[in-house]
């Protein structure tokens, strides 16, 4: 797929400047390629997260887990960005993602994650957090 941005101005056009130009400046058509483009587009993205969360009973004894979570992004970094949003709005803490990609189109995932995903291609503002698993720390 191409994007085509068509551009152009007229000679006496005002330049950058202020000032009139006696430049003739044709119509043009700048192309660019989805390669340059790739990443500006979000996409529903699929990770697994590493947390560290509290309970109302004990808020300031933290205990980690690790969730998968869906939500729409352009990039690892803003995949990552809206997880710690979500999650400080808990005041619970992102520790590490463990693993973030769009989704492939020929993937198959269990009935959860499926559920979790077709909730997600209708709401672009969805971040959509799987079960929480809890393990020890030794």
């Amino acid at each position: 797929m191409i994007f085509l941005q068509q551009c152009h101005t007229s000679a006496g056009a005002a330049s950058a400047s202020g000032y009139a130009s006696n430049h003739d400046w044709s119509a043009g058509i700048v192309l660019i390629s989805v390669e340059e483009t790739k990443g500006t587009q979000p996409d529903i993205w699929i990770g697994t997260i590493e947390i560290s969360w509290s309970d109302e009973k004990a808020p300031t004894v933290f205990h980690p887990a690790f969730t998968v979570v869906t939500t729409w992004a352009a990039s690892p970094e803003e995949f990552r960005e809206k997880c710690v949003r979500r999650l400080e709005s808990y005041a619970w803490k992102l520790l590490d993602v463990a693993q973030a990609n769009p989704v492939p189109n020929e993937g198959e995932f269990s009935e959860e994650v499926e559920d979790m995903l077709a909730r997600a291609r209708t709401n672009p503002n969805a971040i959509i957090y799987d079960t929480f698993h809890s393990y020890p720390v030794m």
